[in-house]
């Protein structure tokens, strides 16, 4: 990831030598905004993809493979940015999204080699087994709305303690972010999102970087999902 942002070598070269790297497994997906280029990568096949204008999913497999929790992600995703009139209800759906707890039916569930009931366990969008010692961490929205003006790119992040409880709230805007080109468009622009002027902006300017803190009488869970 540092190779990837300080920008050292061709875009080809990177990934020629990110899936030849010896890495244990991984999906890499990075977009270079000024070539208006976005690529995801994986050493487990050793290919490189460049990805076009589209919705994606993304879990422990190969790239838009549609498990159980990928397809229902996807689906709720789009129903949010279908149906948000504000920064802050799609952001408030996708985050309800993210936290759903349903596990799939046995005859939906990916054969990954575990335990049928480990397999149930990991199938839902939100992680907490009954030990609470596995169990999702965060979970983390990134919209990115253009207005007339400047794109300006909202972060929202969710940490949770080892109940599965909200333990810290962080939100943060980055103003004209992504950058554009020279033209004065925004580079990758996601299929879907909002166009310029549309009812899709707060009503007041985003705040700066603040956090919130929840008390909670437990530590987070020690394991990611």
């Amino acid at each position: 990831i540092t190779d990837w942002l300080a920008a050292r070598e061709s875009t080809a070269d990177f990934w020629l030598r990110s899936a030849r790297s010896g890495h244990n497994g991984f999906n890499l997906i990075a977009a270079d905004f000024r070539r208006g280029e976005c690529f995801r990568a994986s050493n487990a096949d050793g290919q490189t993809m460049r990805l076009g204008p589209g919705l994606y999913g993304l879990s422990n497999a190969g790239f838009d493979a549609p498990w159980p929790k990928v397809v229902m992600l996807k689906r709720r995703m789009r129903d949010a940015l279908d149906s948000s009139l504000t920064i802050d209800a799609l952001a408030a759906q996708l985050f309800a999204a993210l936290g759903d707890r349903s596990v799939a039916t046995d005859d939906a569930l990916p054969n990954t080699g575990i335990a049928l009931n480990r397999e149930r366990q990991l199938s839902a969008a939100f992680i907490r087994t009954p030990d609470a010692g596995y169990g999702t961490r965060c979970s983390t929205v990134v919209i990115t709305e253009r207005t007339a003006r400047q794109p300006i790119t909202h972060v929202f992040e969710r940490s949770f303690d080892a109940d599965g409880a909200v333990a810290l709230l962080r939100t943060t805007s980055l103003r004209n972010w992504p950058p554009r080109d020279g033209d004065g468009g925004l580079l990758g622009a996601v299929d879907g999102a909002p166009p310029p002027g549309a009812d899709h902006r707060p009503a007041a300017p985003p705040a700066p970087s603040r956090r919130s803190r929840v008390r909670s009488p437990r530590g987070p869970a020690t394991n990611p999902p």
